[in-house]
């Protein structure tokens, strides 16, 4: 009961933050439609390695990914370099909730647990990165991760969802201790 209590408080407190970081994304997005030319052929000329991904340069307006960074380019290591760092993420993360959902299934056999909706297949998402240099010198990107996108100009700017279970998720990947943190998967509505 206390467990269930807690989560909904979780959830909910979630739930809010999102609200209110989206809401101050499009009022920034909307207060501000200058847009920088430089900025936005980086976002494409790495859009090219694959149809998939988008790099979206750093703007200081993305506060609350990022405090005292500098923006920085990703090289082909570097994206070589997420992608193995990423895939020991997920991997740990799909572990994870896999004994959980094991569990549930002996705690809970009356309960459906379906497996797509927690587990994470990367090849299922598109992927925008922000890539930063963090006050201590290391390259650190943000990967936003979203299987459905309902904006045409995801390449050029953060897609934001409240809810949607898995299909949602974000991570930072530090580059120079190939690790990843604050992987947070967007909970269900």
């Amino acid at each position: 009961m206390f467990n269930n209590i807690k989560r909904n408080f979780i959830f909910f407190k979630h739930r809010v933050q999102y609200l209110i970081y989206t809401f101050l994304l499009l009022t920034l997005c909307t207060a501000c439609d200058v847009r920088n030319e430089v900025k936005k052929s980086i976002s494409v000329e790495y859009s090219t390695l694959d149809s998939t991904i988008a790099v979206i340069p750093y703007d200081t307006a993305y506060y609350w990914i990022f405090k005292d960074a500098e923006a920085a380019h990703l090289t082909k290591d570097d994206f070589e370099n997420i992608e193995l760092v990423l895939n020991g993420c997920i991997k740990k993360y799909n572990s994870k909730y896999d004994s959980v959902a094991n569990r549930l299934k002996i705690d809970y056999p009356w309960y459906k647990l379906k497996k797509e909706k927690y587990f994470i297949e990367l090849k299922n998402y598109k992927r925008q990165y922000v890539a930063v240099t963090n006050s201590n010198g290391q390259k650190v990107v943000w990967a936003n991760f979203f299987c459905h996108s309902f904006h045409d100009n995801w390449r050029e700017s953060i897609v934001m969802f409240s809810d949607g279970g898995n299909c949602y998720f974000k991570l930072k990947i530090n580059l120079a201790t190939k690790e990843c943190y604050e992987l947070r998967v967007n909970g269900e509505a």
